[in-house]
């Protein structure tokens, strides 16, 4: 059974990158092109990790997102996004695992993914 992973983030073509990228590499995808589609399927997809963009609707609508998530389900979420933070550190008062400044590089994107899903697994 494929791992599933859930896309938020309001830029289609990125979207879509990421999207063939993870099928490329065996995963299975829900998209979400808002922090409110998202925060649903987030629930009721129950994805093994969640990619979310930062700047959406609003400044920080994707650390919104991410606090009502994480206060919901144990998903590990990767932060995509133009704006310079730390690495798994709080952000906006949220624990996220991973920061990943875009544009991302493929290679990175996957080994995040990968380690993160393994830390789930223990």
């Amino acid at each position: 059974m494929a791992y599933r992973v859930l896309i938020i983030d309001d830029d289609v073509d990125f979207v879509e990158f990421e999207k063939k990228l993870l099928q490329n590499n065996g995963y299975e995808v829900i998209t979400a092109f808002d922090g409110q589609e998202g925060y649903r399927k987030a629930l009721e997809e129950s994805p093994d990790i969640i990619l979310l963009d930062v700047v959406m609707t609003t400044e920080d609508e994707g650390l919104q997102i991410a606090h009502r998530i994480k206060s919901q389900a144990p998903i590990p979420i990767v932060i995509l996004t133009s704006l310079k933070k730390g690495t798994g550190s709080r952000e906006g008062g949220v624990f996220v695992e991973e920061y990943i400044q875009k544009p991302i590089k493929p290679e990175r994107l996957i080994s995040a993914i990968q380690r993160l899903l393994r830390k789930a697994e223990q």
